[in-house]
C-alpha cells in the first residue's frame, strides 16, 4: 500500500501533537504576562527586603564578636544575649521574608506555566489547520490545480503557497517543541522551588526555637 505525502505528514505531525498533550497541566488560574512582570517585581522587592534584614544581623553578630572579647561581667552577658535574640529575631524575619518570595515565585513559575500551555495549544490548533490545508491541496492533482487557475502564473503561485505551507508547518512544529521544552523546565525550576521553600519552612522552626531558648537564658539572668 502506498501512503500518500499528506498521510506521513499527518500521521507524524498528529503524532507529535500526541505526545504534547500529554504533558499539558490544568491550569491553576487565569493570569496575564503583565501580572507576572509585576509579581517578579514584588518578589525582587522582598527579596532586597531580605538581604537588608540580613545586614542588620550581620552588623549585630560583629557586635556580638566584640562584646564576647570583653573583659565578662553579668551587664556583658546581658548584652550578649539581647543581641543574640536580636539577629535570631531577624534571621526569622528573615526568612518569613524567604518564604513569602519563594511561595510568591512559585504562583508566578504556575502562571508561566499556564501561559505555555495556552501557547502549545494555540500552536496545535494552528499545526492541525496547516495539516488539513496539506491534505486538501495533496489530493488534488498538479492538472487539477492548473484548471482551477484562471493564468499559468495563477498554477505556480499555487504551488509556491503549497510549498510555504509545509516550510511554515515544519518551523511551527519546531516552536512547539520548543514550548513543551519550556514547559518542563519550568515544571522543573517549581518543584526545585517547593523543596527550598520547606527548607525555610523547617530553617524557622528551628530558629524559633532557639529563640526561646534564649530568651529563657536572658531571664534566667535577670533573675
Amino acid at each position: 500500500m502506498i501512503i500518500s505525502r499528506s498521510t506521513t505528514l499527518a500521521l507524524i505531525f498528529f503524532g507529535l501533537l500526541f505526545y504534547c498533550s500529554s504533558i499539558a497541566v490544568r491550569p491553576l488560574f487565569a493570569v496575564s504576562t503583565s501580572e507576572i512582570s509585576a509579581a517578579q517585581r514584588s518578589i525582587q522587592a522582598k527579596l532586597d527586603k531580605v538581604g537588608q534584614i540580613q545586614e542588620q544581623a550581620k552588623q549585630i553578630k560583629a557586635k556580638i564578636s566584640q562584646q564576647e572579647r570583653a573583659q565578662q561581667t553579668l551587664e556583658n552577658e546581658i548584652g550578649i544575649l539581647e543581641n543574640r535574640v536580636t539577629v535570631t529575631e531577624l534571621d526569622i524575619k528573615a526568612l518569613n521574608g524567604g518564604i513569602e518570595a519563594t511561595e510568591d515565585e512559585i504562583k508566578s513559575l504556575l502562571g508561566d506555566i499556564n501561559l505555555t500551555n495556552e501557547d502549545i495549544s494555540e500552536k496545535k490548533d494552528l499545526i492541525a489547520d496547516m495539516l488539513r490545508s496539506i491534505r486538501e491541496r495533496d489530493h488534488a492533482s498538479a492538472l487539477e490545480i492548473l484548471f482551477s487557475e484562471d493564468t499559468f502564473g495563477d498554477f505556480f503561485d499555487a504551488i509556491e503557497r503549497i510549498a510555504v505551507v509545509e516550510h511554515d508547518l515544519f518551523r511551527e512544529v519546531e516552536s512547539l517543541r520548543n514550548l513543551r521544552a519550556n514547559l518542563e523546565e519550568r515544571k522543573h525550576s517549581a518543584d526545585i522551588k517547593r523543596l527550598a521553600l520547606d527548607a525555610k519552612k523547617a530553617e524557622r522552626e528551628k530558629a524559633r526555637d532557639l529563640l526561646e531558648d534564649q530568651q529563657s537564658a536572658k531571664q534566667s539572668l535577670l533573675r
